[in-house]
C-alpha cells in the first residue's frame, strides 16, 4: 500500500517502510505500492528535454510499453530503488523510542534480475579491473572481463552489472551503520547480513 505499514502491525512491527522490489514495482501500468507512488511523486527531464515523472522512466528502463523516456537523466542514483531504501532505514532509525531495543530488517533488492543499473554505477566498475569469467560457463552467458560504458542505463545480463550492483549497496549498507554509529549504539548492536540465494553467473558451488 501506500504509505508502506501493510500489516506491519499484525507482522509485530511497531513501524515499517514495506514496498515491491524490482519487476514487481512495474508489473501494474498504474503504482500500487510505496516505492511507486514516490516515483510517481517526481518529476524528471530526459536529456532530449522531455518532460516525465520518475515512475513512467522506471517503467521504460524496465522495458515496459507504457514507460516513458529511459536515460541517464530520468534514471538515476536519486531514484535507484536500494538508494530509497537506504533513506527509509535511516529514517526510521532516527524515529525509533529511543529508550527501547530495536530490531531493524532492511532488505536491499539491488543485486537481483534485472541487472539494471545506473550510468553512474556502470561506469564505477569500469575502472580497469578485469571481472573474471565464470568458472563453469562455456558459452559464456554471463560473460567476465573489463567493464565499459556509455554514459546511458545499463541492463545487461552480465558480471559488470552485478559487481555495480552488490559494489553499491556496500557503501548504502555503511550509511545505515554510520547512523547506528551516531546514535551511539554501535557497540551494543548486532549486524547479521544474509542473502535469500545467489545469481545464476556461471559459477556454482
Amino acid at each position: 500500500d501506500g504509505d508502506g505499514r501493510y500489516l506491519s502491525q499484525e507482522l509485530g512491527f511497531a513501524d515499517s517502510a514495506r514496498y515491491s522490489g524490482k519487476e514487481d514495482v512495474v508489473q501494474r501500468t498504474e503504482p500500487h505500492e510505496m516505492y511507486g507512488f514516490w516515483l510517481r511523486n517526481h518529476s524528471v527531464t530526459s536529456g532530449s528535454g522531455e518532460q516525465t515523472d520518475a515512475w513512467a522512466a522506471h517503467g521504460a528502463c524496465f522495458g515496459k510499453k507504457w514507460g516513458s523516456y529511459c536515460d541517464s537523466q530520468t534514471y538515476k542514483k536519486d531514484f535507484y530503488e536500494d538508494d530509497f531504501t537506504t533513506e527509509n532505514a535511516i529514517k526510521l532509525l532516527q524515529r525509533r523510542p529511543k529508550n527501547k531495543p530495536f530490531f531493524l530488517h532492511v532488505s536491499f533488492s539491488g543485486p537481483h534480475p534485472p541487472f539494471l543499473v545506473t550510468d553512474t554505477m556502470r561506469a564505477s566498475v569500469g575502472d580497469g579491473r578485469i571481472w573474471p569469467e565464470a568458472t563453469d560457463n562455456p558459452d559464456r552467458v554471463t560473460p567476465g572481463g573489463s567493464c565499459t560504458s556509455n554514459g546511458e542505463p545499463s541492463s545487461s545480463h552480465d558480471r559488470c552489472n552485478y559487481a555495480a550492483e552488490i559494489e553499491h549497496i556496500d557503501g548504502l549498507f555503511k550509511k545505515v551503520l554510520d547512523e547506528v554509529e551516531a546514535q551511539g549504539e554501535m557497540r551494543r548492536t548486532i549486524v547479521f547480513v544474509s542473502s535469500d540465494h545467489g545469481e545464476m553467473l556461471g559459477d556454482h558451488g
